[in-house]
């Protein structure tokens, strides 16, 4: 391998995700893998590729749709951020948090129609039985939980598994691409830690994701997704430094060189002692998670008596036009 020497984390992050999937498809036999954009898409192509190599099962159809926190920040905007986090009880101020955001989500049409549209256009009319749930990492679980709560209500009689890895998958990426391809940009654009999140390093981080992952959003608010155009604010950035051609092909520059990766270690290319682990594990201590008989109950128990019922919580005003469409009943 002559890879970028600080990409190698990623790669083997990107390796033990895809070992994961195919051996998750497996086990589970999964009618449909859903990858989550953006990051979540690139571990399962890859999988699909080595699936032949490390599987006995063949890849089931795949579909990538566009479910990440931001879909969450819509949940927060309407109701207020101030509510106990999905990942720890003894912290929380309100009960039962998990089951009010997923009766929220059951009753989310427009989400609910986006969702079924993309599956149904990979699988056709047939329901599926068994779901398999792909994304990067956990990170607070949001995305986990939107996910699970939106194939619940549209497919109640299916069985939803989710699986993610330990560390972001994109980051390197943007700095050895443009180490390799536009080390110009460095030269006039600092990397500032700018961002909507710690997940990003920097800004560059966040500002050229798409150039890696191959799509972005139509809106935040939407589950639909498009692949990166001259007219992507990404590759704008980028065109200021290197040609067209080698700016839009990014997304499967990047594909190759995973892909390339993992089947190098699988063929002993690369041995598990020259492997480099990420430092930064940002993920909770779980590989899988699905939606429990008590989080269904507490939906259920939401949805009797009126999910909105907050008492003594005004709705918050700052849901933008986008919000109210995709909140609206």
């Amino acid at each position: 391998m002559t890879e970028h020497a600080a990409l190698r984390p990623t790669l083997e992050a990107i390796y033990d995700l895809c070992l994961l999937v195919c051996q998750k498809i497996d086990d589970f036999a999964p009618d449909v893998v859903l990858g989550l954009a953006h990051s979540g898409w690139m571990p399962v192509a890859v999988a699909r590729s080595v699936q032949g190599a490390v599987g006995l099962a063949a890849f089931p159809p795949a579909v990538r749709t566009n479910i990440g926190q931001e879909k969450h920040d819509v949940y927060t905007r309407r109701y207020g951020s101030a509510f106990p986090a999905f990942c720890c009880g003894e912290c929380s101020d309100e009960p039962l948090r998990a089951g009010h955001y997923l009766a929220w989500l059951s009753t989310r049409a427009r989400w609910l129609d986006e969702l079924r549209e993309q599956v149904r256009d990979t699988l056709g009319e047939g329901q599926p039985r068994r779901i398999l749930v792909v994304d990067d990492v956990y990170g607070g679980l949001r995305t986990a939980y939107t996910a699970l709560g939106l194939l619940d209500a549209l497919y109640p009689g299916a069985e939803s598994v989710m699986i993610a890895g330990y560390a972001d998958l994109t980051n390197d990426f943007v700095d050895a691409w443009i180490e390799t391809f536009a080390p110009g940009i460095l030269e006039t654009v600092p990397k500032t830690s700018a961002g909507r999140s710690n997940r990003y390093g920097h800004n560059l981080h966040e500002k050229l994701k798409p150039l890696i992952t191959g799509s972005e959003d139509i809106i935040p608010a939407s589950l639909r997704w498009k692949p990166i155009s001259v007219e992507s604010d990404a590759v704008q950035r980028a065109l200021h430094y290197a040609d067209i051609e080698t700016v839009l092909e990014a997304p499967a520059w990047a594909e190759r060189t995973a892909g390339r990766y993992v089947h190098d270690r699988l063929r002993g290319h690369i041995q598990d002692e020259d492997a480099v682990k990420a430092e930064d594990q940002r993920t909770f201590p779980i590989t899988e998670m699905k939606i429990s008989p008590e989080e269904r109950a507490e939906r259920d128990s939401w949805l009797k008596r009126g999910y909105d019922l907050f008492k003594g919580r005004p709705h918050n005003p700052t849901m933008d036009e986008h919000d109210a469409y995709y909140t609206t009943e």
